[in-house]
């Protein structure tokens, strides 16, 4: 049986977590200079597990096995949100890579064959996916030529060309190469925790609709301009809010979650009234999928997990982790089949759909890590 070597596991997470560390987490936004040098410091630990390592086009990390046969597909991805946490995406980086190194260590597991992956700006800041999308060919040039960062608006194709990235071709997808894709993924909403579980299963893909709302008054003197005749862009905006706090918990289901997670406004100086206001207004809907697509996906060998963050700290030799192994280890049993009767709603399966879309989806199924609750 296969050995996870819990402190060689630790020490991968905590050292790339150096790599723009912010206080207790982590900024390392895709393609800033952090983001770049994480990627060259994850290839060289692919080499050195006796992967196949290549930074991409699109700054994709991929490392590839040699062995022949069955391959299994592992990865997530190592950028980050804003003063993002330290282990969302990247532990299953981390752990794809330790499986490939426990399977090649143990000699009744050494020919298996475990490719992993860092996909390039799954959180969004060139347009989000960019990097499985390119994987799978949903992109071409043109569309990294358009891509511009949501902050400041910088180009791409510049930020490709300073991290050394320019003439480096877009890895895609082989036809026939993978039986299946796994992601491990860290829980982020506390209820595996809470509840004392200690691992789960996907049962629901959250759908996200976004609004950009602006409010637009008259900016003026805040020293000067009487109460009863003010168009305050920023009280409006305000009002609004607190409208949406105390009106929507009685429409949403038991699982629906919203937030307004940027405001500005304008000019944005003490003495002046608020000539505008720009709330962004990210609204999250859990999309269920039903017992039947559990059924379907245990049935074919897809499994998807989620570790609590105690549990991925603490016990790093844990059950949960000898348990994915003894999924791993029958990976030439695996197969993963399209799930034509599950009607999958591929417009609110967000990060999955780039990879579920592809031609090859009947070979390929790629399954995100979401909660139990």
């Amino acid at each position: 049986m296969p050995r996870i070597n819990g402190e060689r596991l630790l020490g991968d997470l905590r050292r790339i977590a150096d790599f723009g560390r912010y206080q207790t987490g982590v900024h390392r936004p895709h393609l800033s200079l952090q983001d770049v040098e994480s990627r060259h410091w994850l290839a060289g630990r692919m080499k050195e597990a006796g992967l196949e390592p290549v930074i991409d086009g699109v700054g994709n990390v991929i490392g590839r096995s040699p062995k022949s046969g069955p391959r299994l597909l592992m990865g997530s991805h190592t950028d980050t949100q804003p003063r993002g946490g330290w282990l969302d995406g990247v532990m299953g980086v981390i752990y794809g890579l330790e499986v490939a190194r426990a399977l090649a260590e143990d000699p009744d597991t050494q020919h298996l064959a475990v490719d992993v992956a860092s996909w390039a700006d799954e959180e969004g800041h060139w347009g989000g996916m960019i990097g499985s999308k390119s994987f799978i060919g949903r992109i071409g040039e043109s569309d990294i030529d358009a891509a511009r960062h949501r902050d400041d608006g910088s180009k791409m194709r510049d930020a490709l060309k300073a991290a050394g990235l320019e003439n480096a071709p877009r890895v895609e997808l082989e036809d026939g190469r993978y039986r299946c894709y796994l992601e491990a993924h860290i829980e982020q909403g506390g209820v595996l925790e809470a509840t004392g579980k200690r691992i789960g299963v996907v049962t629901a893909i959250v759908g996200i609709y976004q609004y950009r709302l602006v409010f637009s008054g008259i900016q003026n003197h805040a020293g000067t301009t009487p109460m009863p005749i003010r168009k305050d862009a920023g009280v409006a905006m305000m009002r609004l809010y607190n409208e949406v706090m105390e009106r929507f918990p009685a429409l949403a289901g038991p699982r629906s979650v919203w937030t307004v997670g940027k405001m500005s406004i304008e000019p944005g100086a003490p003495a002046i009234i608020p000539g505008k206001a720009d709330p962004s207004n990210p609204y999250g809907r859990t999309t269920y999928y039903g017992s039947k697509l559990i059924f379907k996906s245990r049935h074919s060998g897809v499994y998807v997990v989620t570790i609590p963050t105690t549990e991925a700290l603490a016990n790093p030799k844990s059950e949960n982790l000898r348990n994915l192994m003894s999924i791993l280890t029958n990976v030439e049993k695996l197969r993963c089949d399209m799930y034509d009767d599950a009607l999958i709603p591929v417009a609110l399966v967000n990060k999955l759909v780039s990879l579920a879309n592809h031609p090859s989806s009947k070979i390929l199924q790629r399954f995100a890590v979401g909660q139990l609750g």
